[in-house]
């Protein structure tokens, strides 16, 4: 609908829409989105694609989604949908977090990320491109298991430094630090450094 759009700076989804599709905003200019109280369904990577998002608002009346802490959520707090691209500071992600979606993260400003342990030791899915090309992201602290569905969880984040994994600091070159191979595989991407 408004894909590829660079002039279009803010856009109101009205009440009387009830889906955002694939790709409708994806590569727009939009820095301020206000999303109405019966949008019910957002493919998932459609708002993380917003480069120049700096503001999300969603509706407070809205019964599927919601924001919380800067991000955007389902109202039940288990799907992470999406950190505004133009937003910085850290995310601290609630123990309801059942999943992080496609691109939730990506191109953002975000500079650290925490993951708390989960009852009963219940996995964090983590989808494919969620923290791609965060350039100012220095550090993620996973305080618990979790499953990462793509190759490279931290693609073309070139400032990272630190990852906290179960209490163990992974840094540089994992020198010193016995981890599993999908630990390593899955942080260690060749492409975008150390990590």
């Amino acid at each position: 609908m408004f894909e590829n759009n660079a002039n279009l700076q803010s856009l109101t989804i009205p009440d009387t829409y009830v889906q955002i599709g694939e790709n409708a905003l994806s590569g727009s200019g939009i820095k301020h989105l206000y999303i109405g109280k019966n949008v019910k369904t957002i493919t998932n990577d459609t708002l993380g694609k917003m480069k120049n998002l700096e503001d999300l608002v969603v509706d407070e009346k809205n019964g599927y989604y919601l924001m919380w802490n800067g991000a955007m959520y389902t109202t039940d707090l288990t799907h992470l949908i999406v950190w505004p691209a133009q937003r910085g500071g850290a995310c601290f992600v609630p123990t309801t977090v059942e999943r992080i979606e496609d691109y939730a993260f990506a191109f953002s400003k975000i500079t650290g990320v925490y993951f708390p342990a989960r009852e009963k030791n219940d996995k964090i899915e983590v989808a494919a491109n969620s923290f791609i090309n965060c350039e100012k992201l220095s550090w993620a602290w996973f305080n618990g298991p979790f499953w990462y569905e793509g190759k490279c969880l931290f693609q073309g984040c070139s400032g990272l430094e630190t990852i906290l994994y179960d209490q163990n600091k992974i840094s540089g070159s994992y020198s010193g630090i016995s981890f599993s191979k999908y630990v390593r595989e899955t942080f260690k991407c060749e492409e975008s450094g150390p990590f």
